[in-house]
């Protein structure tokens, strides 16, 4: 590397080199998932799945946020999901959630299918 390209990369000059550089476009959304294909994909999914599925539809969280929740952030009024995208000193942002009638019915199975699950350990 050049005493030039050095100064280049560190961004002492006024030179882009990647001018002109078309970036690729992502495409867009195929399909779009109405209730009716949810429910489907919802009757033919397993406990796992399902339970992600309900708690994300209720929550609007990502799968990797639902499988971070621990069992001290199901807390009898609310629940704790940490939002990586939201970066804080802590390095995520918590959001809390109020548990409702059906949010408590799928953490109530999820927290079953651990129990049940070897290696998952008793509650």
């Amino acid at each position: 590397m050049g005493a030039s390209s050095v100064w280049r990369a560190r961004g002492l000059t006024t030179f882009n080199p990647v001018a002109g550089v078309e970036y690729p476009s992502q495409p867009p959304r195929d399909a779009y998932i109405d209730d009716a294909l949810f429910l489907r994909m919802r009757e033919a999914a397993g406990p796992v799945l399902r339970c992600t599925m309900d708690i994300a539809s209720q929550t609007g969280a990502r799968r990797g946020m639902i499988f971070d929740i621990r069992i001290g952030d199901i807390q009898t009024d609310h629940l704790v999901i940490r939002v990586s995208k939201k970066k804080t000193r802590t390095g995520f942002e918590e959001v809390r959630y109020v548990i409702t009638p059906d949010l408590r019915n799928v953490l109530d199975e999820a927290l079953a299918i651990r129990r049940t699950t070897p290696g998952g350990g008793a509650i």
